[in-house]
């Protein structure tokens, strides 16, 4: 079949779906997130919604379920896992230019936060968990690498954290993973996290 309108995410089968209504073109529907308990009205509103998916693709089989519980038909759907370049990975000694550029040492214990800096990715529960492990090992380091809306929030709350780094939005996030000893996740709410997958 060949998709004309291809959307991401629930706002995007919500205009999508228009569109689909009124052009009578096939809908591809991407879902990145798991659906929470919906009631009725939601219920109701997303199975017109789902009437108007010629397909739709989850990217893991416990966000497929989510939307299979709440009306959603099975034969309407596939389930394409993330992916990731692995040939990105393959220069570990960029990890030691990270560590010079930041003036952390070899042995010193680094912690790695990748991602938007929302509130549903909990880089405040990263924060948090840092000041308390800087007690037992003052000399650890966290680096939060991305950008976003809570950025400033997330400054604030960190103040006077001398060993936590902002280093903003990268292209290429691989040399940070290269130079850490720990890859945190303190999301929230995932669908298939691509820095888990890296």
């Amino acid at each position: 079949m060949l998709f004309r309108s291809h959307v991401h995410g629930v706002r995007g089968l919500w205009i999508g779906a228009s569109v689909a209504d009124h052009t009578h073109l096939p809908l591809l529907f991407t879902a990145h997130n798991p659906l929470p308990p919906l009631t009725f009205l939601p219920r109701f509103a997303l199975s017109g919604m789902f009437k108007r998916v010629s397909q739709m693709v989850a990217v893991s089989q416990a966000i497929a379920t989510t939307y299979v519980d709440n009306g959603l038909s099975a034969k309407q759907l596939d389930i394409i896992p993330n992916g990731v370049r692995l040939e990105r990975f393959e220069n570990p000694q960029q990890g030691a230019e990270i560590r010079k550029k930041y003036k952390i040492e070899e042995n010193t214990p680094l912690i790695v936060g990748v991602g938007r800096l929302s509130s549903e990715k909990g880089f405040d529960l990263l924060v948090s968990a840092f000041r308390h492990l800087r007690l037992q090992m003052p000399q650890a380091h966290c680096m939060i690498v991305g950008a976003g809306d809570e950025e400033e929030n997330l400054r604030q709350f960190g103040w006077g954290e001398a060993n936590l780094h902002f280093v903003g939005a990268v292209e290429e996030p691989a040399p940070y993973f290269h130079a850490a000893d720990v890859i945190a996740i303190p999301s929230r709410m995932e669908g298939q996290s691509i820095v888990a997958l890296e």
